[in-house]
C-alpha cells in the first residue's frame, strides 16, 4: 500500500459480523433468484397439450435454440473455469518446490526504516535514485 508519509497505514483484516451478515444475505438472495425462480417457472409448464400430441414440450424454434445456446455456453464456461481452477491448484501445490536461487532455511525477513530512528535523508542519495 502506498502511504503519503513514512508511517504505514494499519489494515484490519479481522472477520466482521456485518460483513459476514451481508455475505450471507447476498448468498441467500442469489440462491433464491437464480435457483428457485427458474424452478418455479419450470413447474408452470402445461404438459397436457404436449402429452396429447405425443411429442416433447411444444416451444417455438427460436426459444428452443436460444435456450440450448445458453446451456451450451454455460457448460463450456464451467468447463473452462474448472480446468483453470485445476491448473491453478496444481501450480499452487508445486510452489514450495520452486528453486528461488538461495537457501530458504534459517532466513528472517526484516525491514529497516532509517527515518524512524532519526537518520537524515542525504541529498546525494536522492539524486541517484
Amino acid at each position: 500500500m502506498v502511504s503519503p508519509d513514512s508511517t504505514p497505514i494499519p489494515v484490519n483484516v479481522t472477520p466482521d459480523a456485518q460483513v459476514f451478515g451481508f455475505t450471507l444475505a447476498v448468498a441467500v438472495l442469489t440462491v433464491l433468484l437464480f435457483g428457485a425462480v427458474p424452478a418455479f417457472y419450470a413447474t408452470r409448464l402445461e404438459l397436457t397439450p404436449s402429452l396429447k400430441e405425443g411429442r416433447g414440450i411444444v416451444t417455438t424454434a427460436a426459444h428452443g435454440l436460444f435456450s440450448r445456446a445458453l446451456i451450451v455456453g454455460q457448460v463450456a464456461l464451467s468447463l473452462v473455469l474448472l480446468v483453470g481452477a485445476g491448473l491453478f491448484l496444481h501450480s499452487l501445490s508445486n510452489l514450495p518446490d520452486v528453486n528461488t536461487g538461495f537457501d530458504k532455511k534459517n532466513i528472517a525477513v526484516v525491514s529497516v526504516d532509517p527515518d524512524s530512528v532519526g537518520y537524515q535523508v542525504n541529498a546525494r542519495l536522492e539524486n541517484m535514485m
